[in-house]
């Protein structure tokens, strides 16, 4: 009964987004300065399409996003030859794994068992997944500037 009693009040926390703070990331700065209200509508348009799916789809979303995030880092962290950075091998089998995941829409985790998505996931996965292509593999930089708000939501 706790739980329930926490999870609800999770569902009613009103959010504050400091848009100013947002503004002066650096992947977000020429979007904010170029149009500082439209990209913050951008955003919350994407927030609003996020906020149709249930807590559990948001939960399975999120889990993926974390991946992709720490994939990102972790070849970005490679490429600049950071200290801390994984070797090639271990690098690639970070990539493989994750890409893998988005392209079977299915996290696998030795711990936690099999997530799967449902085909308005997977639907709205393959729409960020073709986002991102456009924007930063074609540099489509009206998709570059819609990918940086999706992901920001």
């Amino acid at each position: 009964m706790v739980m329930l009693e926490y999870e609800f009040k999770i569902m009613e926390l009103k959010r504050t987004i400091h848009w100013t703070k947002l503004a002066e990331i650096q992947e977000l700065k020429e979007f904010f300065a170029e149009d500082f209200q439209g990209f913050q509508q951008l955003i919350e348009a994407q927030i609003e399409e996020l906020s149709k799916f249930s807590d559990e789809d948001l939960a399975k979303l999120a889990k993926l996003r974390a991946l992709e995030v720490t994939n990102g880092c972790t070849q970005w962290g490679f490429r600049r030859g950071d200290p801390e950075c994984l070797p090639l091998e271990s690098t690639r089998k970070c990539m493989n794994m994750v890409m893998g995941f988005i392209k079977r829409k299915q996290l696998d985790f030795p711990s936690a068992g099999q997530i799967e998505f449902n085909e308005e996931l997977k639907t709205f996965i393959d729409l960020g997944r073709k986002l991102y292509k456009d924007a930063l593999k074609n540099h489509v930089k009206a998709s570059e500037r819609q990918f940086y708000a999706s992901s920001t939501a």
